[in-house]
């Protein structure tokens, strides 16, 4: 992948550095509004990653060791 100009000129633009924009965007703007609703945004794009690492049941998306860890360690800051 190659960025001219702040455009992608060859190729998709790669999920994982997609992910690390938006993820970036996110806390940045938590960081000068103090605005709860970015971390839930955070949370969720957490629980994405895993998802997309990790193929998980849809009838129940916290069967596996890691996304119930990763939910479990979101809980946990989302409420301390």
């Amino acid at each position: 992948m190659r960025i001219d100009e702040g455009i992608v000129a060859d190729g998709d633009l790669d999920q994982g550095l997609l992910t690390v924009i938006t993820a970036l965007e996110h806390w940045t703007t938590y960081l000068e509004e103090n605005g709860r609703g970015e971390l839930y945004e955070l949370a969720i794009r957490s629980i994405e990653e895993v998802d997309f690492q990790v193929s998980a049941d849809l009838d129940d998306v916290l069967a596996t060791p890691k996304m119930a860890a990763e939910y479990e360690r979101i809980r946990r800051l989302l409420t301390a």
